[in-house]
């Protein structure tokens, strides 16, 4: 037991083994205390950060301090979604319409909060309270370059892993029937790509 052990060293001297555990216990409870809750945040909410700093950004310094202009300039970025029976205002990425249709039931939720002058990852943050589904949606992540991969590795990887890299980089491999026709067209697209 952690407090007996500590009653009885301030009572007589202990051990250095003693103390090394007490120590170490002691330390490894205090970094648990510093470390933050939200330890990475901004990579959760970035498709919220990055929709709402671009609407923000169309409002003054005045109209950021009015609720019903905040939600104005939010259905106007949104629009409406597919299925809404309206036009889309802007043109956008799959996961920024998936963050309009989750923000527009709450919009208020997060106008009000951006009135106060909250930094725009709290108000997502706070909105994500309501719905999870705020914080959690993520742009996809970039292809990896072929410029790092050598003619050996392609010829080694799977055809699954080749057809993953294709269609990565939005291509299709017309025709393709062999492994070899993979890794040919992965060697000209890289081979394309450091020309440039």
């Amino acid at each position: 037991d952690l407090t007996a052990l500590f009653h009885s060293c301030a009572r007589e001297p202990c051990p250095v083994a003693t103390t090394m555990k007490f120590l170490v216990v002691f330390l490894a409870l205090a970094g648990l205390l510093l470390v933050p809750a939200t330890v990475h945040a901004g990579e959760e909410c970035e498709v919220c950060v990055k929709v709402l700093d671009t609407i923000f950004d169309t409002l003054s310094k005045d109209d950021m301090k009015d609720v019903s202009k905040i939600e104005t300039a939010i259905e106007s970025f949104c629009g409406s979604v597919d299925g809404w029976g309206g036009e889309k205002a802007q043109k956008m990425e799959p996961k920024e319409e998936k963050f309009c249709y989750v923000i527009s039931p709450i919009k208020r939720e997060v106008s009000k909060p951006a009135t106060l002058g909250m930094p725009t990852k709290k108000v997502c943050e706070k909105a994500s309270r309501i719905d999870e589904q705020i914080c959690s949606l993520k742009y996809p992540a970039p292809p990896p370059d072929l410029a790092t991969f050598t003619d050996e590795q392609f010829q080694k990887m799977r055809v699954k892993q080749l057809k993953e890299l294709v269609t990565a980089y939005k291509k299709e491999c017309k025709g393709c029937t062999e492994k070899s026709d993979y890794v040919d067209m992965l060697i000209k697209m890289r081979d394309a790509k450091t020309e440039l």
